[in-house]
């Protein structure tokens, strides 16, 4: 049996600079079409000079355009980037003419203005000043809206062409089946699709593409050691007095020091500071972090070639170092092979202890069990200050000041890594939850600065890492006897939409099952409900 269909006609206004909005205009219409539009009968047909505008004399060209497409849509959609588009007679560019001509027709016009990076070999200055005037010039008119990202226009597109269109079916379509009912209700997300019986996995970061590439890096730093060789010489006791730089002798004395001194562990000698020059040695500490990691490897290492760096020695500069020439400062003394082995090595301990850190942060993170929950909005209409609450049992929740902390030597790169591994990434059938915009609060600055000292500089970072953790996890934290409960809104929900929560849900073991309730604006009752949880094989 036939059905009526209610068809609105969109006109699409844009330079020729915006190919790829074009593209998000194409797809979020046609996604409107497969949603709300079948469970309303209702269509939006795309209309562009490109492919609606057919060959015609007897009148200029803009005219044309307007008699043949313009005139009849229903509504248009103008994005504008660097480019205004080239003059008609009576305005500054097609696009504008278009817009003029449907507000005077008292019709819907989506106007965008992108704030995106300007590519400047693209950029005409004249037509990007002519875009900034008619943005100023059109507050009077109406409301625009500004984006950053194509990401950003895709999202601010499908609220307000679904929040205009609902509205315009209501009102205009009396066969439409619309009706004020969202339906609300809490999923599982497995696979990047929806389930309704959640599954709790368990990550393995310490097997991860990750840990992996430092591995590799670590492996290399070995072979390329090795691969310099450095001959072993034969220490010979000095007999006779050893000059100095201003051409003074020594005294047998001091030079007793420096010999004694010379086999202190340490990886340069205080005493030897005094002639101008410093003895380089490893730790012992250091040389064991690498035999440790060569024995878990099973890489082949022979400790007295491996370390020696010959005759390496550092010298006192004249003018010192620091920001204010106030420090002692000292330069590599030695054969260019010597210098090379000793700074790979330096960067091989470095390595191997972000390595161990890497490991032991991930290995906390892999004890905990994860599940994936989502939103559902399955109704014919959206709803709006959608409130969330889980409870579940006492003591199995990680709440976000317990979850695992980092070592300090990978602190910077995990605050930049906790995206990645706690945020419920968008797919195809599920959105990001945007409910907060994750701020980047580092401003300590890697490096060692007048006024600035090491540790306040670790305790900056530490911070950043607290701060970007209460940004991801947006959550309320209550109690009541026998369940931890956690809470947050959702402001906005289009039907037939999945968001995925603010984060993976973190728990200290298995749980069986978790109780919800959802309250919102356009439901008349809080909607409860049980989710059976699957737990992993």
């Amino acid at each position: 049996m036939g059905r009526l269909i209610r068809q609105y006609s969109i006109l699409i206004s844009c330079p020729g600079d915006v190919l790829e909005e074009l593209n998000v205009i194409k797809q979020v219409i046609e996604n409107f079409n497969k949603t709300i539009g079948e469970a309303n009968n209702v269509n939006l047909a795309v209309k562009h000079w490109s492919t609606h505008v057919y060959p015609e004399s007897g009148g200029k060209a803009q005219e044309l355009i307007n008699k043949q497409m313009v005139l009849d849509c229903d509504a248009a959609i103008a994005v504008f980037w660097t480019r205004f588009g080239t003059p008609t007679d009576n305005y500054g560019s097609g696009t504008e003419e278009e817009i003029e001509l449907l507000l005077k027709e008292n019709k819907q016009v989506f106007l965008y203005f992108s704030n995106k990076p300007l590519p400047p070999k693209d950029m005409i200055s004249e037509q990007y000043t002519r875009v900034k005037e008619f943005q100023n010039e059109y507050k009077e008119k109406g409301i625009y809206s500004e984006y950053n990202s194509i990401d950003e226009f895709r999202q601010n597109f499908t609220n307000h062409l679904n929040f205009h269109f609902l509205k315009k079916i209501s009102e205009d379509d009396p066969l439409s089946t619309y009706t004020k009912t969202p339906s609300l209700n809490i999923r599982g997300i497995k696979k990047d699709d929806i389930t309704e019986k959640p599954k709790i996995i368990q990550p393995n970061l310490q097997e991860s593409r990750f840990i992996e590439e430092k591995n590799w890096e670590i492996n290399e730093l070995f072979s390329s050691i090795k691969s310099i060789e450095i001959s072993f010489e034969e220490e010979k006791e000095q007999e006779k007095a050893t000059e100095d730089n201003n051409g003074l002798l020594v005294s047998d004395s001091l030079k007793e020091i420096g010999e004694v001194t010379s086999r202190l562990n340490k990886k340069s000698n205080p005493f030897q500071s005094i002639f101008g020059n410093r003895e380089i040695h490893f730790l012992e500490e250091e040389k064991e972090l690498v035999r440790n990691y060569a024995s878990n490897k099973h890489i082949s290492m022979d400790e007295t070639v491996f370390f020696n760096i010959g005759h390496l020695n550092e010298i006192k500069n004249m003018f010192g170092g620091g920001p204010f020439g106030t420090s002692p400062s000292y330069q590599l003394n030695g054969s260019e092979e010597e210098v090379e082995k000793y700074k790979l090595i330096n960067k091989l301990i470095l390595k191997i202890d972000q390595f161990n850190q890497w490991k032991k942060y991930f290995k906390e993170i892999d004890s905990k069990h994860f599940i994936r929950l989502a939103v559902s909005n399955n109704g014919t209409t959206f709803d709006e200050d959608v409130d969330i609450k889980l409870f579940i049992k006492k003591n199995k929740l990680v709440r976000k000041g317990d979850l695992p902390v980092p070592g300090i030597g990978i602190l910077e790169t995990a605050t930049e890594l906790l995206e990645s591994i706690y945020k419920i990434n968008q797919t195809y059938s599920i959105e990001e939850y945007v409910g907060s915009q994750v701020a980047n609060h580092s401003n300590i600055p890697n490096i060692s600065i007048p006024g600035l000292g090491y540790q306040e500089s670790i305790e900056g970072l530490k911070e950043n890492f607290k701060e970007n953790i209460e940004d991801i996890f947006v959550y309320d934290y209550y109690q009541d006897s026998g369940f931890d409960i956690i809470s947050f809104n959702i402001s906005y929900i289009k039907q037939h939409t999945n968001i995925g929560f603010p984060t993976l849900l973190v728990f200290h073991s298995k749980v069986k099952e978790i109780k919800f309730e959802v309250n919102s604006k356009h439901s008349a009752e809080v909607i409860e409900g049980m989710l059976e949880i699957d737990s992993i094989n």
